[in-house]
């Protein structure tokens, strides 16, 4: 219909041209929309008329294109301005641009710039239209001439520039940029960064879109190999700050356009990481698998093992379960974790950087995981690669950008390494939903798609920076996420409208028996349960099936987990279903419900708490009190207040952060704190006959990154027990007892272990595998026993004792050992032995009978004995052994295997009976022994076997009678007696 009145229209016009206007060449007119296009009508277009179009009679295509042509050569410069206005108003249709390039035009606009005649509107009128006939695409961009680039580079390196050119120069810049390899090439060479970064410290915002147009442009048609060293250039600049305060924190509203540049530039700038997505870990590469080992060391805190440290198969086994602590999938050879691409070696630099940049949170995730049972714990390594693998995903890391897209993010212009802070962002928000779903390893793909909606939502809120970003991450919990499903749902659904109402009550009846067979069936196929035991072990398993006649459920005990269905001549016990009476579930089950009553003289407080604080208090005056609080929470508080006969207090604890604090005026207390805790303090305060823990008082079991256990006691009979797996152990015991026991064993960075007590027998036990291990006991008592051994970097053991008898055992394998006893008693025992590089042994006693004991495998050795007898014995690089004593009798004996280079024994006595004995057997640099005697009776030996450099034997002695012995044979000996 619309046709055929155009066809009349057409046949009317063309009468009244030929016929009423006596107008001839009709070719030479056309019709024009008589808008704010001017497009010309043709037969293409003419279709799009609608109803009520104004329509413009004017001259055609081709005679406009002509005049135009003839008009910009003009020597007027008026009518000059005139037509290049005409031509860049004109140059939008495309019908008159073809005609206009077939006159060739383009070549007439580029030699007019590059002579450079034309300034201000001449020039910016004459770019206009450049840049209009070329958006047509019907010119190739490859036929400009090097001096034209260089025209428009110019006008954009200019410092003050027409704002109007230098938006078409840039526009310009771009399309040959993106239009041509070649041009590319070309351009590069003309324009640098640093000639762009000026214009986007500009308020015109157009001007900086064009400017982010060019740069994208740059980046984009940039060779692999060249985008790296460009974006290096670009962070030199500090371009992503300059587009950050002065773009996308400018008061000015961001346009269509300049969010676009702003996503390609985003889109651009991830893309950098495809490469490391794409590369996978090579097994044998070891710069690759240092990084590994990097993460372990930053985790575990451990140094590089020597190669002769231990056999292979213990390194072996050491690595292995440090590295499924780590949560790799391949805890043998974790490189084959990052074979897969996407993500590749990107997912191992995401974990890198968050262990380098974010080390306390890296190490709380990782010892918080490590120390949850297997099936709960959020495994690191499995994490942070599909995590990695959904960011790039969720960024779309590797694909081009859109063309029509605005979804630029303006957080990830407020930090150089974006991405990597984004991902340890949300690989803290991955553990945390993790433990707020309670899941297990079979949740894991759960848990990635929740984290994923929590990521994608927090995204469309368009954050301004990575802070805004966590505390809207943190808002959306999981808890939260479920509502908003919910809400969700329920809007997406009108369940009130009628015919809803009616589908429903039609299907209800067979969705109903749907689900009645379905768990029928599930019923018959049966299911296998973790058998929990007394002490909360889940060991064992019980298997339970219904039979398919539906009449009797068949269960009975399995030693391990099947991998499918149990018959049912395996299951040996059986239940009727006729017999059963009712079935009870949640808090009605007997499990479930307080155990045993309340008596007239006992009072029992439980608390069985899974929440986010827990706090539990009894305060009891009573014949028993017992207070039970077992709580899986993130803050747990148990306080125990009790004037009873017997006291039992008990915290078992799954939190971040347990305080145990049990106060007793008690016949017999027991105190009992078992827990797996990032921070957990137990403390027991106790005035009692008896006071018992799982050991006699305090009993601490951790699994923790801090561990405080505190006994203060006055007792008849004190045990303090501290088992502890933590980063920093502190273990403290004060006791005013008869019998005192103080035992702290612990796998720690740091621990300290310190015993005070005021007793008849003092037994003190410091068992440490720690980085530094600090023992002291202190003690006055009958019998004082104090036995410490370590095995780590630096040891420091101290002993102070006013005993009838001490006994001081200190063993260390450390790098440097420190024993030291300081004791006033009847009978006086220190040992140490050691095998470490540098061992300082003190022994100062005040004593009848004292016996100073030092076996050292050492680099450097110093024993240092103020007592009656004492023996050393060396294999040192070093070594100094003095024997300072006031005695009746005395005996110093100083024996060197090895191969020191200086040994050093000196003797001064002033003794009833002296023996000095100095052996060296070994190849010295220099031997001296030195013995200065007063006494009625003394005896200096000094033995000196093999080949020795220089050896000097000095024996200064006043006395009644003296023999001095000297066997030396070395290169040079010097012996010398004073009598």
């Amino acid at each position: 219909m619309q046709c055929s009145f155009i066809s009349k229209f057409r046949s009317i016009l063309f009468y009244i041209f030929v016929f009423r206007w006596s107008l001839g060449n009709h070719e030479n007119f056309a019709l024009q929309n008589a808008d704010s296009t001017n497009f010309y009508i043709t037969e293409k277009n003419r279709s799009d008329i609608k109803n009520g179009s104004i329509l413009r009679l004017t001259t055609s295509p081709s005679q406009t294109a002509a005049q135009l042509h003839e008009r910009i050569q003009s020597s007027s410069m008026d009518a000059k301005l005139e037509a290049l206005k005409d031509l860049a108003n004109s140059s939008r249709d495309v019908t008159f641009a073809q005609e206009f390039i077939n006159l060739d035009g383009i070549s007439l606009l580029t030699q007019m710039v590059e002579s450079g005649t034309d300034f201000g509107d001449l020039l910016s009128f004459t770019l206009t239209a450049f840049v209009e006939l070329m958006d047509h695409g019907i010119v190739s961009w490859d036929t400009f001439s090097v001096a034209f680039i260089k025209k428009i580079a110019g006008y954009v390196n200019k410092s003050a520039m027409d704002t109007a050119v230098l938006q078409r120069s840039l526009a310009i810049l771009e399309s040959m940029v993106l239009n041509s390899q070649d041009l590319y090439q070309k351009v590069a060479q003309e324009i640098t960064i640093g000639q762009l970064i000026p214009h986007l410290q500009g308020t015109d915002q157009d001007i900086q879109t064009y400017t982010i147009a060019v740069i994208n442009a740059l980046f984009l048609k940039a060779p692999e190999d060249k985008r790296q060293e460009m974006a290096h250039i670009l962070a030199q600049k500090q371009l992503r700050s300059i587009i950050l305060s002065n773009v996308i924190r400018s008061p000015k509203p961001i346009n269509d356009e300049m969010a676009h540049q702003l996503y390609v530039l985003q889109v651009l700038t991830f893309n950098l990481l495809e490469d490391r997505m794409m590369t996978k870990m090579d097994p044998q590469d070891q710069a690759q698998r240092d990084i590994i080992f990097e993460l372990r060391r930053i985790a575990f805190d451990v140094e590089c093992e020597p190669n002769n440290s231990g056999s292979i198969e213990k390194r072996k086994s050491m690595y292995t379960r440090d590295y499924k602590k780590l949560g790799f999938i391949n805890h043998v050879n974790p490189a084959m974790d990052f074979t897969q691409i996407p993500p590749g070696m990107l997912a191992l630099d995401n974990m890198l950087y968050f262990a380098r940049h974010h080390q306390d949170a890296y190490i709380r995730i990782v010892l918080e995981n490590s120390s949850r049972e297997d099936k709960h714990e959020c495994p690191f390594g499995r994490s942070s690669i599909e995590l990695t693998k959904m960011l790039c995903e969720t960024l779309k890391v590797g694909e081009l950008p859109s063309e029509n897209c605005h979804d630029f993010h303006p957080m990830f212009f407020t930090h150089d390494r974006s991405f990597e802070e984004f991902f340890c962002i949300c690989i803290q928000l991955l553990n945390k939903t993790w433990k707020e779903m309670r899941a297990t390893s079979e949740d894991f793909n759960k848990v990635m798609q929740v984290v994923r909606e929590q990521i994608m939502r927090a995204l469309t809120q368009k954050p301004n920076s990575l802070d805004q970003l966590k505390s809207r991450l943190q808002n959306l919990s999981y808890t939260e996420i479920l509502k908003i499903r919910q809400s969700e749902r329920m809007n997406q659904e009108d369940f009130q409208s009628r015919p809803i109402l009616e589908l429903r009550e039609k299907i209800q009846p067979e969705i109903m028996e749907l689900i009645k067979q379905q768990r029928l069936n599930r019923l018959c196929d049966g299911t296998c349960f973790r058998k929990i035991s007394s002490r909360r072990r889940q060991d064992k398993f019980w298997y339970c099936r219904l039979s398919p006649n539906h009449k009797v459920l068949h269960y009975g005990d399995l030693e391990e987990s099947p991998q499918g269905e149990v018959s049912h001549d395996l299951l040996q016990e059986k239940l009727p279903v006729a017999d059963i009476k009712a079935v009870v579930t949640g808090k009605d089950c007997p499990h479930m419900k307080e155990k045993g009553a309340l008596k007239q003289n006992k009072v029992i407080s439980q608390y069985l708490s899974v929440s986010y604080i827990t706090v539990s208090v009894c305060v009891a005056v009573s014949y028993i009190t017992v207070s039970v609080c077992v709580s899986v929470s993130y803050i747990t508080v148990s306080v125990c207040v009790s004037v009873s006969y017997i006291t039992v207090s008990v915290c078992v604890s799954v939190s971040y952060i347990t305080v145990s604090v049990c106060v007793s005026v008690s016949y017999i207390t027991l105190s009992v704190c078992v827990a797996v805790s990032y921070i957990t303090v137990s403390v027991c305060v106790s005035v009692s006959y008896i006071t018992v823990s799982v050991c006699l008082i305090s009993q601490y079991l951790s699994v923790s990154y801090i561990t405080v256990s505190v006994c203060v006691s006055v007792s008849y009979i004190t045990v303090s027990v501290c088992v502890s797996v933590s980063y920093i152990t502190v273990s403290g015991c004060v006791a005013v007892s008869f019998i005192t026991v103080s035992v702290c064993v612990s796998v720690s960075y740091i621990t300290l272990s310190v015993c005070v007590a005021v007793s008849y027998i003092t037994v003190s036990v410091c068992i440490s595998v720690s980085y530094i291990t600090v023992s002291v006991c202190v003690s006055v008592s009958y019998i004082t026993v104090y036995v410490y051994v370590s095995v780590f970097f630096i040891t420091v053991s101290v002993c102070v004792s006013v005993s009838y008898i001490t006994v001081s055992v200190c063993v260390s394998v450390s790098y440097i050992t420190l024993s030291v006893c300081v004791a006033v008693s009847y009978i006086t025992v220190s040992v140490c032995v050691s095998a470490s590089y540098i061992t300082l042994s003190v022994c100062v006693c005040v004593s009848h009978i004292t016996l100073s004991v030092c076996v050292c495998v050492s680099h450097i050795t110093l024993s240092v004995c103020v007592s009656h007898i004492t023996l050393s014995v060396c294999v040192s690089h070093i070594t100094i052994s003095v024997c300072v004593c006031v005695s009746h009798i005395t005996l110093s004996v100083c024996v060197c295997v090895c191969e020191p280079h200086i040994t050093l024994s000196v003797c001064v006595c002033v003794s009833h009976i002296t023996l000095s004995v100095y052996v060296c057997v070994s190849y010295h640099i220099i031997c001296l022994s030195v013995c200065l005697i007063s006494h009625y009776l003394s005896v200096s030996v000094s033995v000196c076997l093999i080949s020795h450099y220089l050896s000097v034997s000095v024996c200064l002695i006043s006395h009644y009678l003296s023999v001095s012995v000297c066997l030396i044979s070395h290169y040079l000996s010097v012996s010398v007696c004073l009598i």
